[in-house]
């Protein structure tokens, strides 16, 4: 639901849209789960999944492995986690999303999105594999068309520029699961630090134990659109 949090201003995005075990993360006119985007127009208020089960938006076979712990539950099952790192570009031109458990980062074009004469299979054809990275939750992107993606793994935040070179931006182990990131004001980055690895399958004590979940913010250097 998008709105105020009375009834009066909410309004459905597309019953029947999300299945079992997924989540939204909203990126201006998209959200997505776990197995496929999911496209939301606001004018005509309504949706449709795409790229339903295609090989860019599946997790891949990893198991997580945070400083403290693997991410499995009850030691056993491994979590899985498919399409969940997504930005858009400033001018709107291109959608970066890739899994969490996955080693490659995809663009599609969002004028192909917004095709919806274009098959499955002619949609699925135009995605391109843009670039290599990490293990990773939360994607930004700046001016300069840089990508800013959060590595829970290594506490760590890095860039993969146009030239698609991955690199470590930032390294420092107060970043416990560094997640979303937002611009603001005067080239100020903020991540949030979720620290899932002391949530994920945790009693309340456990949680209060490894408090506070943190905020954090540093200048990268090129601007990005704030709240973007």
């Amino acid at each position: 639901m998008i709105g105020s949090g009375t009834s009066r201003g909410r309004r459905p995005i597309g019953r029947g849209l999300q299945r079992p075990g997924s989540h939204f993360h909203i990126r201006r006119y998209n959200g997505h789960d776990s197995n496929d985007d999911s496209i939301y127009d606001v004018a005509k208020r309504t949706s449709r999944r795409v790229l339903d089960g295609h090989p860019s938006v599946r997790a891949g076979n990893y198991v997580i492995h945070t400083p403290e712990r693997a991410i499995t539950v009850l030691g056993v099952y491994t979590v899985r986690i498919g399409v969940d790192s997504i930005a858009l570009d400033d001018r709107g031109e291109w959608l970066y999303y890739g899994p969490f458990s996955g080693d490659r980062l995809y663009r599609v074009a969002t004028h192909d999105l917004n095709d919806e004469s274009l098959a499955p299979e002619a949609l699925g054809a135009r995605v391109e594999t843009f670039g290599p990275k990490t293990i990773s939750d939360g994607l930004s992107i700046d001016a300069a068309d840089t990508i800013y993606l959060s590595d829970p793994e290594h506490s760590a935040i890095l860039t993969l520029g146009q030239d698609r070179k991955l690199t470590t931006l930032v390294k420092d182990a107060r970043l416990r699961w560094p997640d979303g990131f937002s611009f603001g004001p005067d080239g100020w980055l903020y991540v949030t630090c979720s620290s899932l690895q002391h949530v994920m399958f945790r009693t309340t004590a456990h949680m209060r134990a490894n408090a506070p979940y943190q905020l954090f913010r540093f200048r990268p250097g090129p601007a990005g659109v704030p709240g973007h």
